[in-house]
């Protein structure tokens, strides 16, 4: 007889015990690497969502570094045109501070012209008020044409004429007369 006819055969409740603990065991092992699949798995699971955060992070900062940069880049052109606003405003208070330097000297100077005018025509008054009319009557002649010398003298003699009792002109002095004023 062979071995296997030799062997003793359990009973079908030993069997089915014994079969009972390697269903366990089998059980027991896709258990355990069922478990280790999870494990395994919900482990790359972490490891991608750290590396998603890590380059959430990443973005953030360098989004941050631009919007930092962009900020100061824009101040820098807030200080540049502040810069020169005050500079073109400076310009303009010299400017103006030399125009009002000017209308007070171009003031004064005027002011010393008129008194000086004013003095002179004073001067000149007082010397007419103090000669005779007669000296400024001859005086006002010799800058005279003779024409007007001739209208003045009529004049006289019109004036005059209560106390003249008889004048003759000739038409040759009128014809003199008017032979120049036609000139």
């Amino acid at each position: 007889m062979s071995d296997e006819e030799r062997a003793p055969t359990p009973s079908t409740e030993t069997a089915r015990a014994l079969e009972a603990e390697a269903r366990e065991a089998i059980l027991q092992e896709a258990d355990d690497a069922i478990y280790s699949r999870r494990k395994s798995a919900v482990e790359q699971e972490r490891v991608i969502k750290e590396a998603e955060l890590q380059t959430q992070l990443s973005l953030q900062q360098k989004e941050q570094e631009i919007e930092e940069s962009r900020i100061r880049n824009e101040r820098e052109i807030l200080r540049g045109q502040t810069e020169t606003e005050r500079d073109r405003l400076q310009a303009q208070i010299e400017a103006e501070n030399q125009r009002k330097q000017y209308v007070e000297l171009n003031a004064a100077n005027g002011k010393q012209i008129a008194d000086a005018e004013a003095y002179a025509i004073s001067t000149r008054l007082k010397a007419y008020t103090e000669l005779p009319v007669e000296n400024l009557r001859a005086m006002a002649m010799a800058h005279m044409q003779p024409d007007q010398l001739m209208a003045m003298a009529f004049e006289t003699l019109a004036q005059n004429a209560g106390k003249i009792g008889e004048v003759n002109i000739t038409p040759d002095l009128f014809s003199k007369l008017l032979r120049k004023a036609e000139k």
